[in-house]
């Protein structure tokens, strides 16, 4: 709930949370963290072994997730989705 009012709330407005979304993005996340080691996380869990700051280990992991093997295919799968939506 915290990432969604940090991410979409306007200062001094009322943010009301969508319990849809707060549900999805709880899920998201579990997915997300409960998927061993891919490259993400391995980035993560080692550049954080270097004693470097979480938003340091955290930023790592993002930007692993540049390349077109591991971030990419989300993308894909995104597109695709977009794709049946549009198409019925």
């Amino acid at each position: 709930e915290n990432f969604l009012r940090m991410t979409f709330s306007v200062p001094a407005q009322d943010y009301e949370l969508d319990p849809v979304v707060v549900s999805a993005l709880d899920k998201l996340l579990i997915l997300h963290a409960d998927h061993e080691q891919n490259c993400s996380t391995s980035t993560v869990r080692l550049v954080g072994s270097s004693q470097a700051n979480m938003f340091a280990s955290i930023s790592a992991g993002i930007n692993a997730l540049w390349g077109p093997l591991h971030g990419g295919a989300n993308q894909s799968v995104l597109e695709m989705l977009e794709g049946i939506q549009a198409n019925g």
